[in-house]
């Protein structure tokens, strides 16, 4: 029995191998009650390796940590804590206790030290089913699961020596004769040999698993202590952050406080500016309602004076159209008179050219007088013929 029981605690400490372990177990345990009928032709009773104070239902979750059961009342699981309310993994710790027992029904092992805590809760280690032949085991499961941690009290309680799944059947084995059970045994003797095989090769795998699992834990506690340094620095930051930003609210408000005396009296030299301003505006306002009033009152004479040289106007227009009227007369006899003046011009040409003949004809005649010295007798011929000429020309020269 306890090499078996040597073999069962190796084994199980491999998840992967949990339910193989299981069936290991269960042949195990039968191959044994057969050996122990046979040998003492006893009754059949089933091995139980945990101890079981009472069972319950669950009907009710508080936490990761504790739950409601009748008829038992409220139990609080033995070792572990999980997160409390407001806590980070609260929700995701009572969700998962939850899915493990709520509404099942449960088997507790109740502390045989102290019993209850200081909140009259049962303090237990709590067993779930989990097939026909295996529990699991509550706390364990909410361990593994990273939903509670370790949190070791003085009772009757190891969490180093939980199992997972721990055997415990639903019913005991059946009776069976004699012949049937030794064939059962050489049976089961055959399988334990296939058994033992099988055990070797998954010992091997664990002891790889376990190197995997052992460099693991190296690089997680250099993590975790990466991680402490780490908080510790951001601790300080924090800290220093705090001061920092209280020292900056400090000399902010003060700073404000200037900037707003500041403004205040800038904000009251513009305002006294803006109220002289607003006073000579006021008193220009004045003299320029004043100056509209006489600049309205002449508006008004001139509007009169204008409306006086539209009347002017009117009548100025009235003599340029009779002027006009006479102009265009004037224009007429202008007309006749510069056509009579032109005729006129052409006559006086005429005759111009008519006394330059009669000039040149009176000196060949002069010139033919002085060459034949003439006689008296010559000269009172002479004399009317230049009197009849001189009257024609001048007869000519003054005609109309």
């Amino acid at each position: 029995m306890e090499a078996f029981s040597s073999i069962f605690r190796k084994l199980v400490k491999n998840q992967k191998c949990i339910l193989f372990v299981g069936r290991i177990m269960r042949r195990e345990m039968v191959f044994l009650s057969l050996l122990f009928i046979v040998l003492q032709a006893a009754p059949i009773v089933s091995c139980v390796y945990v101890e079981i104070d009472d069972n319950a239902i669950v009907y009710k979750v508080v936490d990761g940590d504790t739950f409601d059961a009748f008829p038992v009342g409220r139990i609080r699981l033995a070792d572990i804590d999980a997160p409390d309310t407001f806590d980070p993994g609260y929700d995701d710790a009572k969700s998962y206790l939850s899915q493990l027992v709520n509404g099942k029904h449960v088997y507790v092992d109740v502390d045989d030290d102290n019993k209850m805590d200081v909140y009259n809760r049962l303090v237990c280690v709590v067993y779930v089913r989990e097939n026909s032949t295996h529990l699991k085991n509550v706390n364990k499961a909410m361990l593994e699961s990273g939903h509670a941690s370790v949190d070791n009290h003085a009772n009757e309680f190891n969490p180093s020596s939980w199992t997972l799944f721990t055997y415990y059947p639903t019913t005991d084995l059946p009776e069976k004769t004699y012949k049937e059970l030794l064939s059962a045994f050489v049976q089961l003797d055959y399988d334990y040999s296939d058994l033992q095989q099988d055990y070797s090769s998954l010992e091997s795998a664990y002891s790889q698993l376990q190197s995997q699992y052992d460099n693991l834990q190296s690089t997680y506690d250099d993590l975790k202590s990466t991680n402490r340094d780490l908080m510790e620095e951001n601790y300080v930051l924090s800290r220093d952050y705090a001061e920092l930003e209280s020292r900056y609210n400090e000399l902010n408000s003060s700073y404000y406080e200037k900037i707003q005396i500041a403004r205040y009296d800038e904000l009251k030299a513009e305002y006294d500016e803006l109220r002289t301003d607003y006073e000579n505006l006021q008193e220009d306002y004045g003299d320029l309602e004043d100056n509209n009033s006489q600049l309205r009152n002449e508006h008004n004479q001139l509007r009169n004076v204008h409306a006086m040289f539209l009347t002017e106007h009117d009548s100025l227009a009235s003599s340029h159209y009779e002027l006009s009227l006479v102009h265009n007369e004037t224009v007429s006899e202008y007309e006749v008179l510069q056509s009579n003046y032109t005729k006129l011009a052409q006559d006086y040409i005429n005759a111009k050219n008519e006394y330059s003949l009669l000039q040149t004809d009176f000196e060949m005649l002069s010139n033919e007088l002085n060459t034949y010295r003439p006689t008296t007798y010559t000269l009172a011929i002479a004399a009317p013929v230049l009197v009849t000429v001189t009257f024609l020309l001048t007869k000519r020269l003054v005609k109309p």
